[in-house]
This record gives structure tokens, sequence and C-alpha cells, in this order.
């Protein structure tokens, strides 16, 4: 019994973990096929212009003395609402794609 209730937890688990949101290395919509590190020209002629997007500076603290630390660098987000029925959140630094994120639209 123990071991049914343990099995219970540990998929709901799963399953709120699912809904958060993921990573992808790409994204394909009617046949074209967009991945991290493609140019922002790239990104724009397969899903097109973003339903909106964001400028966001990032801070990165490396710890140790100030000459070790790294200058905060901007991060362009891109978002694509409804791909294939799934929400994209594209991460642009000098206008190339380094990381996307999707969730899952219900």
């Amino acid at each position: 019994m123990l071991r049914l209730f343990m099995k219970t937890i540990l998929l709901c688990g799963l399953v709120l973990l699912s809904a958060v949101g993921a990573r992808a290395d790409s994204i394909r919509v009617n046949g074209d096929l967009v991945s991290v590190g493609d140019s922002k020209l790239e990104l724009l002629q397969v899903l097109g212009q973003p339903d909106f997007s964001e400028v966001v500076t990032i801070g990165v603290d490396t710890g140790g003395n100030r000459s070790k630390r790294e200058r905060p660098k901007k991060v362009e987000i891109w978002y694509y609402l409804d791909v294939n029925e799934l929400d994209y959140a594209v991460h642009l630094e000098n206008s190339r794609i380094v990381k996307i994120e999707w969730e899952r639209r219900y």
C-alpha cells in the first residue's frame, strides 16, 4: 500500500513539473526549424514577428574579487504564443538564440 502511495505522489510531482515549462533546443514550424545558435534573422524568417518581446538585464556575480565578476548583460526575450499548441520564450544575446523555453497551452 505504501508503494502505491509513493508511486502516486511521484506521478503527481512529475505532472506538476511538466506544467511549469521546459527547455528546448529548437522549434519546428511547417517543416522549418530554428535552433539555439541561429540568428535573429533566421528566427524572423521561420516564426515571424513575436507576439511581444522584452529586454532584461541579467547581472552575473561569480563571487570573488571585482576583476573576475562578469558585466551585466542584456538579453532580449521574444514570446511566441500558441505555436503548435505551445508558448515559446526565445532568449537572444548579440542577435543569436541562446535559449528556448516552452510551456504547454491548456
